[in-house]
């Protein structure tokens, strides 16, 4: 695992030197600054995960305006360095503030940790006189520290950098693969007996899956209330599971029946302002040239974005959304995974309800992120609702031989270990040969969970889900296995 960058700004940094080493040297590369002036000339403009100020610094004169004119060093506070130096807070950075102590007897010159802690996104704080509690090298002390150490670390990923610690580097990871739920098809009634079902299964196997996946078709035809039953189903078997499954822990793909149906009306009419009234267009299909009000983001989507939106936040800077609804999502990259989330479904239209398809420009922004990011050799799992086989693996069509091109070059530079999907109602694994001779091997599971409408099932086909154990070594996940579980 790559080191996060912390930089500590302390003029008594050399005297305190084996207390920071001691809390951030294991997940942090540590960048010391012994004065504002260091700062300044040294690393001002630089990137940093994680600012650690000390409270009250040694400034030095005529560089600003609050400083002494009669050319005598003054001290300044954190807060005037915060205040006065906004490139150490645009980017909203995570900071721990230290003191020599937090005592009231300090007057003006202790800054209000209540006051800052509302401007700034201030996760912890440390009093270097607590560090004379234990003598060094006992018991308490070590364990003191190890409690210290883990809150701040898990302050820092869970709060600012949206991504999740994993306590024992060696721990497998289990995924709950489902799909294509479908709320909405028909009554949901066996579906709450299907959360039973599951959870006695997993139970009776073992297994605690650490992550839900949804491979797409969430809802029957992106309507509100399908999403709401839906919402109701996925966080009741979540709460159901053991240990219980955070919302954040819940990842989905977009499918063809999460498109809002209806939305495509308003590509039939255009306003006639002769005759004042809506009249139907000549042109049935997806492109209306006077229609400029109609978006696949907007419109066809929108129930589902609102969905979304309930489970994680995409303003996290842990997850890195394109402009067509795709996600590269690092909360897990302390586990050793990175989930890439791809909108399979960008050719949807009226005619078209399928919409294979995706936007090339969108496979290069995430290619480009990945390949410019820190995780680069992180193991990755792609999540589709569309498997290789519909997006043109192995097809001798021209459009999908060049669709398939495409996703070639996302899995080969991006190096992708594993790839989720559903849409084809059956739960099945299998693996797909790319590079010049076919040395690349990937393996890819499909699955749907509930199918409610079950005379939509294909013949011969079971209704069913997947767990997928992900098996790590050092932090690293050196391989998956796939247990198909049918329900039917």
């Amino acid at each position: 695992m790559n080191k996060y960058i912390v930089a500590i700004i302390d003029d008594e940094y050399e005297m305190r030197e084996d207390g920071y080493v001691e809390l951030f040297s294991d997940y942090f590369e540590i960048r010391p600054f012994s004065n504002e002036h260091n700062l300044i000339e040294n690393g001002l403009n630089a990137h940093y995960d994680l600012l650690v100020i000390d409270n009250i610094l040694k400034g030095w004169s005529g560089n600003r305006d609050q400083d002494s004119t009669d050319g005598k060093t003054v001290q300044i506070t954190m807060s005037d360095l915060l205040e006065h130096y906004t490139e150490l807070t645009e980017n909203k950075t995570p900071i721990i503030a230290v003191s020599k102590q937090w005592a009231e007897n300090l007057g003006h010159r202790l800054w209000n940790i209540g006051d800052i802690a509302r401007k700034y996104p201030v996760i912890s704080t440390i009093a270097w006189q607590d560090f004379g509690k234990f003598n060094y090298g006992s018991i308490e002390h070590e364990t003191w520290i190890t409690l210290l150490k883990d809150h701040i670390y898990r302050s820092f990923l869970l709060y600012w950098k949206r991504q999740e610690p994993l306590p024992n580097k060696d721990d497998d990871i289990c995924v709950l693969q489902l799909s294509d739920l479908q709320f909405g098809a028909q009554e949901e009634v066996d579906a709450y007996a299907d959360i039973t079902r599951i959870k006695s299964e997993l139970n009776e196997k073992g297994v605690e899956p650490n992550i839900i996946i949804i491979c797409g078709d969430i809802v029957q035809n992106g309507k509100c209330i399908q999403f709401e039953q839906a919402d109701m189903w996925i966080k009741r078997i979540a709460k159901k599971l053991e240990p219980e499954i955070s919302a954040e822990k819940i990842i989905f793909a977009i499918g063809n029946h999460d498109c809002d149906f209806s939305a495509f009306a308003a590509l039939e009419y255009e306003y006639d302002f002769q005759i004042s009234e809506f009249v139907k267009t000549q042109d049935q299909g997806w492109c209306v040239p006077k229609n400029k009000y109609v978006s696949t983001e907007e419109h066809i989507f929108s129930n589902y974005l609102l969905f979304e939106k309930r489970y994680y936040s995409m303003n996290s800077p842990a997850v890195f959304r394109t402009k067509k609804l795709s996600t590269v999502n690092d909360r897990f990259v302390n586990w050793g995974i990175r989930l890439i989330t791809l909108n399979t479904v960008t050719e949807i239209s009226p005619c078209n309800h399928s919409g294979i398809g995706v936007d090339k420009e969108e496979l290069d922004d995430i290619i480009n992120y990945c390949i410019g990011s820190k995780h680069e050799n992180i193991y990755t799992i792609l999540v589709s609702h569309y498997s290789p086989i519909d997006l043109g693996y192995e097809n001798s069509d021209s459009k999908k031989q060049n669709l398939w091109k495409a996703f070639e070059q996302l899995l080969k530079q991006v190096k992708i270990n594993l790839w989720l999907c559903g849409h084809s109602h059956t739960a099945r694994r299998s693996s797909i040969e790319i590079g010049d001779n076919g040395d690349i091997k990937i393996p890819y599971s499909k699955t749907s969970t509930l199918r409610l409408s079950r005379e939509h099932i294909p013949s011969g086909a079971k209704r069913g889900y997947n767990i997928v154990k992900l098996k790590r070594s050092d932090g690293i996940v050196k391989a998956a296995e796939i247990e198909i579980i049918n329900l039917d």
